[in-house]
């Protein structure tokens, strides 16, 4: 992922899954390929990610006005 506040500070979040699901969530650093940060969850889920059309239904439901524009997903 590529941060609009810090292009230069891009990251990957990589999933560990395991037979059950996915257990936790790791942040790489894109340059140096350094773990940044681990998000564990408390059993295993199916997936921590959401479909470019759910996360823009979700935000339009959750932040109905739009202060400048109409609203664009950043994926």
């Amino acid at each position: 992922m590529k941060r609009l506040d810090k292009p230069e500070n891009a990251y990957y979040l990589v999933p560990w899954v395991i037979t059950e699901g996915v257990v936790f969530v790791v942040m790489v650093n894109a340059a140096s390929g350094n773990m940044l940060a681990v998000t564990t969850f408390p059993k295993p889920i199916s997936s921590p990610f959401v479909a470019p059309d759910e996360a823009l239904n979700y935000a339009a439901q959750k932040f109905s006005q739009h202060i400048f524009s109409e609203p664009r997903l950043v994926w």
